[in-house]
């Protein structure tokens, strides 16, 4: 079933395509940054002092990725449809979709296209070009990213490779 009703928000790549640039794990294009290790840094682009739905991340595993508002790891079921989730009863419990109320909030400069699809309960969940977001039951806390890879259908997300499921940069 399509979604009802989608918001997309066009995130401009210019500015921020450079912190991010490069799929297929070119570690010389990783962000850098002053981790230790199992420590995340966050990068906030923008001015806006309100929390983002969904924020920029370096991960010390799996490089540049995105989470949530809380700095949880966000992932990508590869079963899914563009813009529609198939992940419901059991598998949004150990996969719990973000979900916003109006539209998602996300750094200036951001590739890639954001947005929400409706989900079966009438809840709004947020896309990335057009794939809907989740986070992991078993993350506990800010850099956890045990869900990477499960069942070679769960993936972190990339946002310099919106489109390549699985693609991290280490």
């Amino acid at each position: 079933m399509p979604p009802s009703r989608r918001t997309l928000l066009q995130a401009s790549a210019l500015g921020f395509a450079g912190s991010v640039a490069g799929c297929t794990g070119a570690s010389e294009n990783r962000q850098e940054t002053e981790t230790t290790e199992g420590q995340m840094q966050t990068t906030t682009v923008g001015t806006d002092s309100a929390p983002f739905t969904v924020q920029v991340t370096t991960h010390p595993d799996h490089g540049v990725i995105l989470t949530d508002d809380e700095g949880m790891t966000l992932y990508r079921f590869t079963q899914d449809e563009r813009g529609e989730s198939t992940c419901y009863d059991q598998c949004a419990e150990a996969w719990p979709p973000l979900t916003v109320e109006g539209s998602p909030t996300i750094p200036d400069g951001l590739p890639g296209e954001f947005g929400t699809t409706e989900r079966d309960d009438g809840s709004m969940q947020v896309t990335y070009d057009g794939m809907p977001l989740y986070t992991f039951a078993n993350d506990q806390r800010p850099g956890d990213a045990n869900g990477q890879g499960a069942n070679d259908v769960w993936f972190v997300v990339n946002p310099a490779c919106p489109g390549e499921a699985g693609t991290t940069t280490p």
